[in-house]
């Protein structure tokens, strides 16, 4: 499959072995990215080698691969011995030049060194190639330390859209959008989620140059929208450009077939002008007549296969050009749900699952716009104008934490660096007889393999303590974010319970702007419901089945609406 306009080029296997490489040369301590570059070809080191070697060592990876020897390790193959220490001299030639060469050459040291192009596709080849020249023409353009250019690579690659590199032959399925369709044809054409629609309304403030400015509020009174003449006016305006364009694409959409268009849509729309009430109605369709009971649960897929238009000579010899020949529909059951499940999942995934697995299914499953996601960020809600963005300011303070020198740092992450050294917590660290930031971690918990990063944890005084640290301001009782939060913590407790062979005795949560501390219950049993959430996770997935699940969240929920009423129905 080649998608035009996807995520997909940045995490195909190639792209993400030379930004894992790049990631250790700035962080050598990223204990996930550097298993993952050592169980590539960059290092081609066996599973079973990365277990000694994990396993030589009580503390990080990174440090057991600083402490490896010519000696080498019980039961370690010569060879993985060889490739580790190898790796190692390259790793260590390189990283002080990791913010003075551009990324693509630190690149390219590692893959000439590994051999690595040889494994690879011609497609591969191109999309390494692709992704190199993206790494040379960003260096060209504006010269970044490592760590910023990084940065920047991981906010495309979650808010943006990036094409893979053509493919070798035309015998691959094009994913596209349909903007990026026009123009186009192709043999089958499959046109999805029709219930889906643009964004409905205008702004509270709007402005045209002839109407003026435009303003809706709520009244005192009921609490009920109040526009003024403008704003009512231009709400009126823009949503008929709205349908009209919104027309205009399915059309754009419906012509890219030659020979066969399937439409697809879920249960979910309520609007009678969304796309698949247009179809149902111009086809003379319903959803009882295509075998199960349509459920309302958005995973739950009803669709209609339609044979489309085909120019034909009509068997009329007194026509004299060829007109469409229609063919009837072809009504399609809905599919079997498949047993599979997230095989990897991030931590913050999971968090999100466990406080509404319907918000996790719209917003991490079929993923929700961007301009929507920043509630996902510590920093959400922040105007810092000309300061850093919610993740690169979030990124400097965690950097500073751990000890790392930042330049350009922001003051304010500055400053709340400094205050978390001052602070109660801080002054225990101080003390402590180990101390372990910015802990990367990977734990299997009933197939589902978790990975995430811990803050922070310490041992002082005969205790082990967890602290997680957040850089946001916490709204007066916000407790779907305390949850979310608390979900985190607990998960870490069981990664480090893996780790160490024994709870946590605390885990707080860090608000570095107020100073506050709230403690997370470690309890048995709030432990083992959390382990208890990765088995409803994975059965959530195996069946595709996500309810809505009530709670403090559902108020603030920006999916609250059509995708999930609030009647949970």
């Amino acid at each position: 499959a080649l998608l035009a306009g996807g995520r997909t080029f940045f995490e195909t296997r190639e792209v993400r072995d030379v930004t894992e490489w790049l990631t250790v040369l700035v962080n050598p301590r990223d204990e996930v990215s550097l298993a993952g570059v050592l169980r590539s070809p960059l290092a081609a080191v066996s599973d079973e080698a990365l277990l000694r070697l994990r396993l030589s060592h009580p503390g990080n990876l990174a440090d057991a691969l600083a402490r490896l020897d010519e000696r080498g390790l019980p039961g370690l193959d010569g060879n993985d011995l060889e490739r580790l220490l190898d790796f190692r001299r390259l790793l260590d030639g390189l990283r002080p030049w990791r913010d003075s060469v551009s990324p693509d050459r630190l690149a390219l040291r590692a893959l000439d060194a590994a051999d690595y192009f040889t494994g690879l596709t011609a497609h591969e080849r191109s999309n390494l190639e692709k992704f190199l020249a993206m790494l040379r023409e960003g260096w060209a353009a504006r010269p970044l330390a490592l760590a910023e250019r990084l940065a920047e690579l991981a906010r495309l690659r979650a808010a943006e859209s990036e094409p893979e590199a053509p493919p070798d032959d035309s015998d691959a399925v094009h994913l596209m959008s349909i903007h990026r369709a026009k123009g186009l044809e192709y043999p089958v054409v499959f046109v999805v989620s029709l219930q889906r629609q643009s964004e409905r309304g205008a702004p509270p403030i709007c402005f045209d140059p002839e109407l003026g400015l435009g303003v809706r509020c709520r009244s005192p009174l009921d609490g009920k929208a109040i526009a003024d003449d403008a704003h009512y006016r231009y709400s009126k305006e823009r949503e008929a450009r709205r349908k009209a364009e919104e027309n205009r694409l399915l059309y754009v959409a419906m012509t890219r077939a030659q020979d066969r268009l399937a439409l697809s849509w879920t249960a979910a729309a309520r609007k009678d002008d969304a796309w698949n009430k247009m179809v149902e109605q111009g086809l003379d369709l319903r959803l009882d007549t295509l075998g199960p009971e349509p459920v309302s649960l958005p995973s739950a897929t009803a669709g209609i296969g339609v044979r489309c238009f085909r120019a034909g000579r009509d068997p009329d010899p007194d026509q004299a050009e060829p007109r469409p020949v229609e063919q009837e529909p072809e009504r399609v059951r809905i599919p079997a749900a498949g047993g599979g499940h997230e095989s990897s999942v991030p931590v913050t995934a999971l968090a999100e699952f466990v406080l509404c697995p319907r918000g996790y299914y719209l917003g991490r499953y079929l993923g929700a716009p961007a301009e929507v996601e920043a509630w996902r960020e510590d920093v959400a809600g922040e105007d810092y104008g000309s300061k850093p963005g919610a993740d690169e300011f979030g990124r400097q303070v965690h950097a500073l934490l751990a000890g790392e020198e930042v330049p350009e740092a922001d003051s304010e992450a500055r400053a709340l660096a400094a205050s978390f050294a001052s602070s109660a917590l801080g002054a225990r660290v101080a003390r402590a007889q180990r101390v372990e930031r910015e802990f990367a971690f990977v734990m299997a918990i009933d197939d589902v393999v978790l990975r995430g990063q811990i803050d922070l944890w310490f041992e002082e005084g005969g205790e082990l303590l967890l602290a997680d640290y957040k850089t946001g301001r916490l709204a007066p009782g916000d407790q779907a974010a305390l949850e979310r939060y608390a979900v985190q913590v607990r998960l870490y407790a069981l990664a480090l319970r893996a780790f160490l062979g024994r709870k946590p005795d605390a885990g707080l949560l860090h608000l570095l702007r107020t100073g506050e501390m709230i403690a997370v219950d470690l309890s048995a049993a709030s432990l083992e419901r959390t382990r208890a959430a990765v088995a409803e996770f994975k059965q959530a997935h195996a069946r595709f089945r996500f309810p809505p699940r009530a709670g403090p969240a559902c108020g603030g929920c920006r999916f609250r609406g059509a995708e999930c009423p609030p009647s949970g129905a």
